[in-house]
């Protein structure tokens, strides 16, 4: 929390103010035994219950007075530029209205965690027509950008710089741990976009990664099915044949992503998410499956190793 507070106090850009959310922490934040304590610009809020990520991020918002929110988790950091370079962003003529942010890891992990995330960014803006070597300035992202998340939201799109005008369209996050990344679809879906592409985010990548443990990673994928069928319900999509779609797709494809990762897991094969996964058409990837787990049935061996 020190080395994410300090790197806030480092920015080239000096009309900031920092709301420190303490979310019912064991010890307790204690500002005033800091070397930052007493800075006017910085206020503590206290949750007095574990409200989660996206309770501690709601706190943050509702007690910020600027015009402009955004987040640092507190074991990440800020480069010193990072303000300045977002304040330039809404400051421009075609300003838009919510900044995702690039992200730069760091830690032990740092280089294959970067290489994994620079090439899913590649990916996405190509697929948006927009030059997926930039690394400076900022982006403008058309409106099909809601669809192509949908295959996956990387880093850079989970670290926003948002206006306080559109928060109150867009709403609060909802849910815990996986479950505020269904914030950023709603960002898509009702705000003017852009990317930050120069890479100002410091993301710590220390071990604490969802992706090396397999129970992170099954209720990441459960939380990925939880979103989608809320995303079916929100007006903007249920009012749009062309995104029904694109939804129900995702949908079927995190169907598929849990019954074989429960066939990986040596565990009871999921049939309803098998049948789920089949709702908008049988691929190879599931006629393989099929036939893996009934070659797996007969035979009496364990499943193909993760």
């Amino acid at each position: 929390l020190e080395e994410a507070v300090a790197s806030v106090k480092a920015q080239s850009y000096s009309r900031w103010e920092l709301i420190v959310v303490d979310d019912a922490s064991v010890p307790a934040v204690a500002l005033d035994n800091r070397e930052y304590a007493g800075a006017e610009r910085v206020q503590l809020v206290v949750n007095q219950d574990d409200h989660g990520p996206s309770g501690a991020r709601n706190a943050g918002i509702e007690a910020a007075t600027g015009d402009v929110v955004t987040f640092v988790d507190d074991d990440d950091l800020i480069d010193p530029s990072a303000l300045g370079l977002i304040a330039a962003a809404f400051a421009a003529d075609t300003a838009p209205e919510c900044l995702f942010v690039n992200v730069e890891p760091f830690g032990e992990l740092a280089e294959g965690t970067l290489a994994n995330q620079t090439r899913a960014l590649r990916k996405i803006l190509g697929r948006l027509g927009l030059d997926a070597d930039a690394r400076t300035g900022y982006l403008a992202l058309p409106d099909k950008l809601f669809e192509i998340l949908l295959d996956g939201v990387p880093m850079a799109f989970q670290r926003v710089a948002i206006k306080r005008s559109a928060l109150s369209r867009v709403g609060r996050y909802m849910g815990r741990g996986f479950e505020d990344i269904e914030f950023y679809f709603r960002v898509a879906l009702r705000c003017r976009c852009a990317l930050l592409a120069d890479r100002v985010y410091r993301w710590r990548c220390s071990g604490q990664s969802f992706f090396t443990r397999a129970e992170s990673k099954a209720r990441l994928i459960d939380a990925s099915i939880r979103i989608r069928g809320g995303l079916l319900e929100l007006p903007e999509v249920s009012e749009r044949a062309d995104l029904q779609r694109s939804v129900q797709r995702s949908l079927a494809d995190a169907y598929f992503e849990r019954a074989y990762f429960a066939y990986q897991d040596g565990k009871g094969f999921p049939w309803k998410d098998f049948v789920a996964s089949c709702s908008t058409g049988i691929a190879w990837r599931q006629a393989s499956l099929l036939g893996k787990v009934l070659a797996t049935a007969v035979s009496g061996r364990s499943p193909e190793p993760r």
